[in-house]
């Protein structure tokens, strides 16, 4: 697969926001760490699943220093009881 040419991608990016100036998602966020995690996690499965996982977890974590911190806090086994942890940390 050829990659883009980089002296095309200025064009392409203006031509993506012409066509779509506001882009919407099923994806559920709050801020763009959010967002960032909900579409790393949309690989793997549905915006349904995905949105049902980071619900509960996107209410106790707001950026990458409080999601690392997540691994040695109370919230672990609650979240893991969700099944929520094994996709998002």
């Amino acid at each position: 697969m050829a990659l883009m040419k980089p002296a095309l991608i200025p064009e392409f990016f203006a031509r993506l926001k012409q066509a779509i100036p506001e882009p919407e998602t099923e994806l559920e966020y709050e801020n763009l760490y959010h967002l960032l995690v909900a579409v790393v996690l949309s690989a793997q499965a549905t915006d349904v699943g995905v949105n049902r996982a980071t619900g509960p977890l996107f209410k106790i974590v707001k950026t990458p220093a409080e999601m690392v911190a997540l691994r040695s806090e109370e919230h672990t086994s609650e979240l893991q009881s969700r099944e929520t942890i094994s996709y998002a940390v």
